[in-house]
């Protein structure tokens, strides 16, 4: 399962032994992106080294061989050894008390707490570095705009229980208590609750 920090699917995972965590690594990047103003310097290493990673990623969609035989290989030649090395950066970071700035530590703090899970998705081919392919074909607010009822996201949203893409990103089990509290608390602050269409 694969997720971006949220805590329901992290308590889903210690409760469930099948299922194995994989964190987000474009969140991670994204913190440090945040934190540049505070640290700029070790920020932008950070940056750096994670975008790498990605650079990879985009190298190994380019073989026409079976992708995810390819991408493991390319990640552990190349991936693996860079993620070792940002960890290293981030063990050094956490103990050195000159390195100050909320956001930047915060950015060191989620990083060090997921590492487990960020490694975990460099240890596959299926995998992705990230959730975004998911999150941009299934995000409830922009499905709610486009239908104007609650009713059709929420049929929509079984849909995104059986959805199967070419790599698991939560093996198919996104919990559904999710999906329909995230889209009610979000219709409801929206005011596309009280949108009706005609048919």
């Amino acid at each position: 399962m694969q997720s971006d920090g949220y805590a329901a699917c992290e308590n889903y995972v210690r409760k469930h032994n099948n299922v194995v965590l994989i964190a987000c690594w474009a969140h991670a990047l994204c913190k440090f992106r945040d934190a540049e103003g505070e640290e700029s310097p070790y920020s932008q290493w950070m940056q750096q080294h994670i975008g790498q990673l990605y650079a990879w990623e985009r190298r190994s969609d380019k073989f026409t061989k079976p992708k995810a035989q390819t991408r493991k290989r390319l990640r552990q030649k190349y991936s693996l050894p860079q993620a070792h090395r940002i960890k290293q950066k981030l063990d050094a970071l956490s103990a050195d008390f000159s390195v100050h700035g909320e956001k930047f530590n915060q950015a060191i703090k989620y990083a060090i707490n997921r590492w487990s899970a960020l490694l975990e998705c460099l240890k596959h081919g299926h995998t992705r570095l990230d959730t975004n392919e998911l999150k941009t074909a299934f995000d409830p607010l922009r499905l709610v705009k486009r239908t104007g009822c609650l009713a059709d996201i929420l049929r929509l949203a079984k849909k995104v229980l059986s959805f199967t893409p070419s790599w698991p990103i939560a093996e198919t089990a996104i919990p559904a208590l999710w999906l329909t509290t995230r889209v009610a608390n979000r219709v409801g602050s929206s005011g596309y609750g009280s949108h009706r269409r005609n048919h």
